[in-house]
């Protein structure tokens, strides 16, 4: 047997064709064929790619062009005899390089999650004997027993059915049991949910027994598909990972073109020894990198995961937590997600007062117990209790969802479950069956003997063999008007997409009876409509989401007219013609479902294909797609999308695959995880400005110094010590700056917005000339005039310039934190950290300068700061002066801000 030979669509296939298609008799397969089919198809199971080795990201680390000019800077300064400056750089590299294998080493282990989820014992028909094998031992063509509480093994063609029911909702959506057949036959583009006529590899077996024939295996089963999209989608990237490597590498070039020119200028024009011009060009590389800021944006978004996870949000992946921030679609799956996963009965039909009335539970509740309640609705709520197979035990729910419904309605009625079974036992049952839809009991009244049955079953097949109806006053004849006015009332439900369930009663007088033909004298007395229904929260979750400019779109499996009733009670639907199901999916090339996916509100009968094909829709439009779901189904979607979230009760699978786990399953904790998001993108803004402001006063100094045919200010390791210390630490100290008031009622940020906009351009060159101006000013006169006593004191002008570059960042860091608020205004106390980490900052810096002075006065002769560092003791008047210059950038900041608050400049700073 060829692997091709079995490529049919089995569920359109007679159990019979299936046989014939997979060359057995449905009495199993002999050990020689097994091993034969083995050969072509491989073992039942998934198979992983290889994944890359953490020596192979380390090196990964240093394939930036960024990176690649700091080593070429410090073999440079290895090469002057500069040891101590080499060392210092190449340690900043291992360390960066270290971080960054920590943000992109992500263990991806959905595919073992799948693996363990379908490997297991399973009972199989074979040489004609019935054996347990491993399920990964599994071919094309085995005959598997299958019965409840059991995994299926593999995917299957059914070939015989004793009732039997499946619960599929991790792979298809759909909230319901499943009940499975072995006659029918399914149209070819039926959705995995309608081909009762197969089952599928990982879901579970809730009742009844059957056989299925072996038709898929291995990677080749619907999960195999899954586990292949998972696979097939590409790293992790969020959009300002990919602004900062464009912008790293835009920077790059711009900075080898100036070392360039500056070596060209410097040797030719300046005639500076060309040795001496290579530590200038080292010195130039070094204060053009912002080395802190990768460290800086890693710690942030790590400092935002552990704020998240206080509100129930587990980030995985680091780089989510700032994609969550611009965010423009969430595309969520309805069960468990928006719904309850709990089948809940939300209306009753009463056939009392002579005609048949629709009620909420609260409303039956009062007529249950304002004590005038007749026998025919007394026998209805009792029939919940009474025909009812399910259970509920400390806490723990066991049997049929709907069952489970009918048990949750009696605990609203406050109806006494316990004593109702001690009053009555069962003597007789007709379980519930696909053919006969329906389920009867007979109960017997353990004090006066009397007995009574109990059907329950689907309401045309009630309404078909019942004679009788009670509207209160006792059985009467079943007539065409009756059928008409109660068909009308289930029609009102069913357009709320409710599952409605049909309730009859018949008295018996005698002692012997026959069970099948009292069902036939039925007496129909009441009706109960149940759905799934939202969670609390969740219609005020999609408000806000609303309200933030994020659409909220629903994926599900379920139906379309559930889908559109659900929708519109939370608020994401607003008319069913907006409703697109997966089969109207499928008419559509990608070009076209591209274009119309915008209108869509919600998707119906879609397979974990669509899903993906969704998000790929949304992210062809541009959008920054979010995808919530707790179902092996979501998986290949949850990776594809920008941020993946499940759900804290969902699958392995999901919860490996996802960039965010919420733990308490709450709709709600998404949109504080978008303000997070957000609150921390604005946070990195602030730090990119005053990160790059720095370096860009770095340069010009520099610069401008060599034009002059002055000594270069600064050393390779003194702008190392202001990238990485007295900017890198506020830096990381802004990251914890908390959300700007009502940062959730403005829409989401354009996905093309440039990370370096023309508001954040205008700040970096307003604030990098102001401090370029100040450092290289204060330079120039105290290294040429007598100022102090310092005439043609190198090392005193340069170490106040290195204090004047590093003092004005702090003044800076605290501007920053506000566009247009006074540095003084209420938010100035909201960030203690940051108050804290500058005030340490500025004692470092004293200490960088004046430590080995301060050993001295203890009797010490170290040198070990003035050595590494390049600097000498400075005067009081000194420091003073260093203090007043520093500060002036705070007048400097107020006095844009003024004119921004009052003009029509609002991106001047």
């Amino acid at each position: 047997m060829r692997a091709e030979d079995i490529n049919y669509d089995f569920h359109t296939l007679t159990k019979e064709s299936a046989l014939e298609k997979l060359q057995t008799d449905g009495k199993g397969l002999k050990s020689e064929e097994v091993i034969a089919r083995r050969e072509v198809f491989g073992y039942n199971e998934l198979q992983q790619e290889k994944k890359e080795t953490l020596l192979g990201l380390f090196v990964d680390q240093f394939k930036d062009i960024l990176i690649i000019i700091l080593i070429i800077a410090a073999g440079i300064t290895a090469l002057l005899n500069e040891p101590q400056e080499a060392i210092l750089i190449v340690v900043i590299l291992i360390l960066n390089a270290i971080l960054g294998v920590y943000q992109e080493w992500k263990a991806d282990k959905a595919i073992e999650a799948l693996k363990k989820m379908v490997t297991h014992k399973c009972i199989v028909l074979r040489d004609n004997e019935t054996v347990e094998v491993d399920s990964h031992d599994l071919v094309p063509g085995d005959v598997v027993l299958l019965e409840q509480g059991l995994r299926v093994p593999a995917d299957g063609r059914l070939i015989e059915v004793n009732n039997l029911r499946t619960e599929e909702a991790q792979l298809t959506g759909e909230s319901l049991e499943v009940q499975k057949s072995s006659f029918a036959t399914v149209e070819k583009d039926a959705p995995l949910g309608n081909r009762v006529n197969l089952v599928f590899m990982g879901t579970h077996v809730t009742f009844g027994k059957g056989k299925m024939l072996v038709t898929s295996t291995g990677m080749n089963t619907e999960m195999g598909k899954i586990a292949r999209d998972v696979q097939s989608i590409g790293k992790d990237v969020t959009p300002t990972q990919v602004k900062l490597e464009a912008f790293g590498n835009r920077l790059g070039m711009a900075i080898i073109a100036l070392m360039i020119f500056m070596a060209v200028y410097g040797i030719l024009i300046a005639r500076i020894e060309p040795l001496s011009m290579f530590e200038i060009a080292v010195s130039l590389a070094v204060a053009a990198i912002p080395e802190g800021l990768p460290i800086v944006v890693t710690l942030a978004l790590a400092l935002g995961v552990q704020r998240m996870s206080k509100e129930n949000a587990i980030v995985k992946k680091l780089p989510a937590v700032e994609s969550l921030g611009s965010v423009t679609i969430v595309c969520t799956d309805k069960t468990g997600t928006l719904t309850k996963n709990e089948m809940t009965v939300q209306e009753v039909i009463l056939l009392e007062e002579k005609t048949p009335i629709s009620m909420s539970v609260e409303e039956l509740k009062e007529r249950v117990h304002n004590g005038k309640s007749t026998k025919s609705l007394r026998f209805l709520v009792d029939a919940l209790t009474l025909c009812n197979n399910a259970k509920m035990e400390n806490g723990e729910t066991f049997g049929d969802p709907t069952e489970l419904a009918l048990l949750r309605l009696t605990d609203q009625v406050n109806l006494d479950r316990e004593k109702m079974n001690s009053e009555f036992k069962r003597i007789d049952e007709i379980p519930f069956d696909s053919e006969r839809k329906r389920m009867t009991v007979v109960v017997q009244n353990n004090t006066d003997q009397s007995r009574i049955a109990f059907t329950k079953g689907a309401p045309e097949v009630l309404l078909n063999m019942a004679k009788y109806i009670d509207l209160g006053d006792g059985p009467q004849p079943l007539t065409q008007d009756h059928i008409n006015q109660v068909q009308n009332q289930i029609n009102t439900l069913t357009t709320k997409a409710l599952r409605v369930l049909g309730f009859g009663y018949y008295e018996l007088v005698q002692s012997s009876y026959n069970i099948y033909e009292f069902e036939e004298k039925l007496t129909i007395n009441g009706f109960v409509g149940m759905i799934d229904p939202p969670k609390e929260g969740v219609k005020e979750a999609v408000q806000k989401c609303h309200r933030a400019g994020i659409r909220v779109v629903m994926v599900t499996g379920d139906h379309k007219n559930t889908a559109t009733a659900i929708g519109k009670q939370i608020g994401i639907v607003t008319e069913e013609s907006k409703v697109m199901t997966g089969q109207e999916i499928d008419k559509l090339s990608d070009s076209e479902f591209d274009e119309i996916i915008e209108e869509v509100e919600a998707f119906a009968r879609i397979n974990p294909q669509h899903k993906l094909k969704i998000v790929n829709a949304f992210k062809a439009n541009d959008e920054i797609v979010a995808m919530t779901g707790d179902g092996i189904n979501d998986a290949p979607a949850l990776k594809g999308a920008d941020i993946g979230i499940a759900m804290g009760s969902g699958t392995d699978v999901t919860k490996e695959t996802a960039d965010m786990i919420l733990e308490d399953d709450n709709f709600t904790t998404i949109v504080k995880a978008i303000e997070e998001g957000r609150g921390i993108y604005d946070n990195m803004t602030k730090f990119i400005r005053y990160m790059l402001s720095s370096n860009l006063a770095e340069i010009v100094v520099i610069f401008l110094a060599i034009v002059l045919t002055l000594p270069t200010p600064f050393s390779a390791t003194q702008i190392l010590w202001i990238n990485l210390v007295t900017d890198g630490v506020p830096a990381l100290a802004l990251g914890l700056d908390p959300a700007s008031k009502g940062i959730m009622d403005r829409k989401p940020r354009d996905p093309k917005e440039n990370l370096i906009a023309r508001d954040r351009i205008n700040h970096i060159l307003l604030f990098g000339s102001y401090i370029s101006l100040v450092t290289l000013g204060s330079y120039i006169v105290f290294y040429e005039t007598n100022l102090f006593g310092t005439y043609m004191n190198y090392a005193v002008a340069s170490t106040i310039a290195f204090a004047i570059m590093s003092m004005t960042q702090f003044a800076h860091s605290l501007n920053v934190r506000e566009d247009t608020a006074s540095i003084l205004g209420h938010r100035f106390f909201k960030n203690k950290v940051l108050l804290i980490t500058v005030f340490i900052s500025i004692i470092l810096q004293v200490l960088v300068i004046e430590g080995d002075y301060l050993l001295g006065l203890v009797g010490s002769n170290s040198s070990i700061f003035n050595g590494l560092f390049g600097t000498v003791h400075l005067t009081l008047n000194q420091w003073l002066y260093v203090s007043l210059i520093s500060a002036s950038l705070v007048v400097y900041a107020e006095i844009l801000k003024w004119i921004k608050r009052h003009s029509h400049f609002h991106s001047i700073c």
